[in-house]
């Protein structure tokens, strides 16, 4: 079970879901922050204290409001304008804990196309006591960065895997720790003793074999791990510990 760990650090914002309802050639981005440095531990269960864009916005951009629910109208605007959603100013905006968990997402609305997706911004955070509606998995997960499995980055975020069902499984959960709302789902199929994978998400591209399992390790075979064709991991055998 992830744990969230009060902290501070420099993160840029990862593109999840893009939109363009009108066809007009400007989208709607929903994005999330991955950290590249600083500590503690981000996960859905934080309050975020402070947001600071790194040279600026690269777009307007807007921080959904806890407990609200994302969705565009036709213009791809976002439905209930204020009460769904905070335009962060250029200089950033400090929050009081409780209004912006850290699962909260950023959304830049009916943007051009943009050369660059390197939105960087400084976050803080704290934990606190977890709200009724808040998502906590009791599921056995593996948890690891990407340096642990062969990657050229020293980037502290880390990630969860859950194989599903436990026994024989068919899907392979992927998340950035803590953060259930950002969940990917990679089919599985049999192969040799394990079950491979390929799975595809914008530029990325994971090719390998979940080898083995028990409660207190997973065995991953890494074929491929590319993002817009350039290589990112050493390709290998890697363990990787519980959440």
């Amino acid at each position: 079970m992830s744990q969230c760990a009060s902290g501070a650090g420099r993160f840029v914002l990862i593109p999840h879901v893009f939109t363009d309802r009108d066809a007009d050639g400007d989208r709607s981005v929903i994005l999330r922050p991955h950290q590249l440095t600083g500590t503690g531990a981000l996960t859905g269960h934080a309050w975020l204290t402070s947001i600071t864009p790194v040279g600026g916005w690269d777009a307007p951009t807007k921080l959904v409001r806890k407990n609200r629910k994302i969705q565009f109208d036709d213009a791809d605007l976002l439905v209930g304008g204020a009460a769904t959603a905070v335009h962060l100013p250029a200089q950033g905006l400090t929050a009081f804990p409780g209004a912006f968990s850290g699962a909260a997402p950023f959304v830049w609305e009916d943007a051009p196309p943009l050369t660059s997706l390197g939105q960087e911004v400084d976050l803080a955070w704290t934990c606190g006591e977890l709200d009724e509606d808040q998502e906590i998995s009791t599921v056995l997960g593996f948890s690891f960065t990407l340096a642990e499995l062969g990657c050229a980055t020293t980037a502290p975020q880390r990630f969860t895997v859950r194989p599903r069902p436990m026994v024989n499984p068919t899907t392979l959960e992927l998340e950035p720790y803590g953060q259930l709302g950002w969940r990917r789902t990679v089919s599985l199929t049999p192969s040799g003793a394990g079950y491979a994978f390929d799975a595809h998400v914008e530029k990325l591209v994971l090719k390998g074999r979940v080898e083995a399992w028990t409660s207190s390790a997973m065995t991953i075979s890494l074929e491929e791990a590319t993002w817009d064709g350039a290589a990112m991991c050493t390709p290998g055998t890697y363990f990787v510990g519980p959440e």
